[in-house]
This record gives C-alpha cells, sequence and structure tokens, in this order.
C-alpha cells in the first residue's frame, strides 16, 4: 500500500512541474553573435533596426545580479530618432516603410503562474520611465484575436545603483488556461517622452505557481473587448457597468488619455489615436463601485 500511495505521489508531482511552464531563458545566460549585435536567444530585440543601420538597444551585460550575464536595455538615437531599448518574447519581421509594426509580442505557454519575479535596476535620463510587463493571453475563438486573462507590471522610474528585486502577484481575469505568453521589458515606456540614455538592466526572471487544487479567483465585472486591441473596443454594459458608467483610461505613467461615458448596451470606444503600448483603466459605476484592469493596444 506504501509503494502504491508512493507512486502515485510521483506521478502528481511529475504531472504538476510540467504544468510549470517556465519563461524560456529567463536568466539571459544564453546569446548568439548576430556578427554587429548579440541576441539573447528565444528573445527578440529592437537590434533586428541594425538592417537600417541603426545602434544596438540591447547587450550582453556582464553587471549580472547573478549568473554570468544579464540583459541591458539603452534608448539610442538614429538619425534623430529616439529609440528606446525594447526587448520581448516575440519574433520580428522588417517593415522597412513601418520598423514599428514588424513586432510580432507573444509565444506559446499554458501555465498558470500567481507570481513574476526578478531583479533590475534602471538609470533613467530626466523623467524617463522604464518598464517590465507580463501578459497571458487566450485566442477568443468568436473573434480570432487574443484575450489577456492575466497580467503583471512593473514600472521603473528612480535610479537605482544596484539590483532591486521585484515580485508581482499576476492578476488573473478568467480561470481559462492561456495559450501564450508576452513579457515585455523597455527602457523608456512613454511614447513621445523617450530619453536618449535611459538604461535598464533586467536579470533572473522567473515564476511562481499555486499548489494543486488552490483555487484562482476570477474577476468578470467587465466586458471589455478586443484585448489587446487594435483601433477600437467594445463594452458590453452589465450588473458591474450599467449605462451611465464611466471608462477612464491611463497611460504608463498614470495619466489620463481618454474618458468615454457608458451610453448603450454594447459601447464602442475608438483606440486609434492612441500610442501602442499598455494601459489601465477604471470603470466607474454611478453607484460609486469601480472595477480596473489592464488594456494592450497593439
Amino acid at each position: 500500500m506504501k509503494k502504491v500511495l508512493l507512486i502515485l505521489c510521483y506521478f502528481f508531482a511529475q504531472t504538476f512541474v510540467s504544468a510549470q511552464t517556465e519563461i524560456p531563458n529567463a536568466s539571459f545566460e544564453n546569446w548568439t553573435d548576430e556578427g554587429t549585435y548579440d541576441t539573447p536567444n528565444d528573445w527578440t530585440s529592437l537590434n533586428v533596426l541594425a538592417a537600417l543601420g541603426a545602434p544596438a538597444v540591447a547587450s550582453k551585460s556582464t553587471d549580472a545580479q547573478l549568473g554570468t550575464y544579464a540583459l541591458k536595455l539603452e534608448t539610442v538615437s538614429f538619425f534623430g530618432n529616439k529609440i528606446p531599448g525594447l526587448c520581448y518574447l516575440g519574433e520580428y519581421e522588417i517593415n522597412l516603410l513601418d520598423p514599428a509594426s514588424g513586432t510580432l509580442f507573444g509565444k506559446p505557454f499554458t501555465g498558470r503562474p500567481t507570481r513574476f519575479k526578478g531583479a533590475y535596476k534602471y538609470t533613467p535620463v530626466g523623467a524617463d520611465v522604464g518598464g517590465i510587463s507580463l501578459q497571458l493571453w487566450r485566442t477568443n475563438p468568436a473573434t480570432g484575436k487574443r484575450d489577456t486573462i492575466a497580467q503583471a507590471t512593473l514600472t521603473a522610474e528612480t535610479t537605482s545603483a544596484s539590483y532591486q528585486t521585484f515580485d508581482l502577484p499576476v492578476d488573473y481575469t478568467s480561470t481559462e488556461q492561456p495559450d501564450s505568453i508576452s513579457i515585455v521589458i523597455v527602457s523608456s515606456a512613454n511614447e513621445g517622452q523617450y530619453e536618449v540614455g535611459s538604461a535598464l538592466y533586467v536579470d533572473n526572471l522567473s515564476l511562481d505557481y499555486f499548489a494543486v487544487g488552490v483555487p484562482v479567483v476570477a474577476n468578470h465585472l467587465v466586458k471589455l473587448y478586443p484585448n489587446p486591441a487594435t483601433n477600437q473596443i467594445s463594452i458590453i454594459s452589465n450588473d458591474f457597468a450599467p449605462l451611465g458608467s464611466q471608462f477612464l483610461l491611463y497611460n504608463v505613467l498614470g495619466k489620463l488619455v481618454l474618458t468615454q461615458i457608458i451610453t448603450q448596451q454594447n459601447t464602442t470606444i475608438p483606440l486609434g489615436h492612441l500610442p501602442k503600448g499598455i494601459y489601465t483603466y477604471t470603470l466607474c459605476s454611478p453607484n460609486g463601485d469601480k472595477s480596473k484592469g489592464q488594456l494592450v493596444i497593439e
């Protein structure tokens, strides 16, 4: 009987471990020499713009928290254009007419982590702001777009001479299993206000998981889709977002960039005038209830 129990315990332990999907090359120890620049394996950076003659924005730094290497991102200038240090899980397809459109965020992923951890240090120029953002997505079969079902975001604002650790909860809005993960790291996050020379170092990213059987509480207060979005979003009025509710959208600096009153059962909100990026929203109902979440504009 004891032998059977041990076998069962081993089986469940192995099942749980296999479900704990990890971040590839999370400590940035493995790099590929591309000739004029290095690339962290499994990641993509705006170093690909070297095809246009741009300087590298991502580099292999020996100033690591642990191990041999860390990721260093730095905002640079190229013919008067400011290019942020950007590195992300995903791919890049070169588009000479519109370089920014080549970023293809996200990689396949099926885990449900509860915490996002790592180490960073930041040297901003002026009032620049950097950031690290994790999102878990699931493809919506009705729309064909990816819905954000969980997120965790770190905003780097102040100068730090030594590494600081972060430990962020992964906030879920669904009990569904994700099918992809997006992690975006950027040395300058506020489009139009990039500062050349701002540098962000990142090392030793990791994910933590609940033990088997621990429930995850879902938040279905706001029916907002699609997320990520492109030109517009729709909000379905319900008990938690009745007619007369106010939708407030904030950029990464916490600046209010959009206000919309929910006046219809299905209210469409245009987003085409806003830069691509990560935003937070608050939906305020007439009775004072509030719901908060994150919106990505691609």
